[in-house]
């Protein structure tokens, strides 16, 4: 019975993989969201940054640091620190300095102030 369940569950895998590129395409983004909500740790890093990605791409840096923090796991304030500094890059290549230098800001602050926890986790 497990092998069953694990067979479908594997086949229902790509399929819904692919609907989140599709959901983006779309411009479906909430809907692709709840999609990426639903997987494990690493299928939801994956589907996070094709969210992200499209963010950047189209040039909406700020709305790709707020969905990066808001689907990451609770509390992982390394993965606030990465979003912020993606979405410095990303207005710095928008030539929008005044915003890259408060992302930048955000993201060194907050790594100040878990630089001692960042040591330990790694």
């Amino acid at each position: 019975m497990m092998f069953f369940l694990a067979l479908i569950n594997g086949l229902l895998a790509p399929a819904e993989a692919a609907s989140v590129e599709s959901l983006i395409e779309q411009g479906d983004l909430k809907k692709a969201e709840q999609v990426c909500v639903r997987k494990s740790d690493w299928e939801r890093i994956s589907c996070q940054n094709a969210i992200v990605g499209h963010f950047i791409s189209s040039g909406k840096c700020k709305e790709s640091a707020e969905v990066e923090v808001r689907l990451s796991d609770p509390g992982n304030d390394f993965r606030k620190v990465t979003a912020y500094a993606r979405a410095a890059r990303c207005e710095i290549e928008n030539a929008n300095h005044a915003a890259a230098s408060a992302f930048y800001e955000s993201a060194v602050e907050l790594w100040r102030e878990q630089k001692p926890y960042f040591a330990y986790a790694h």
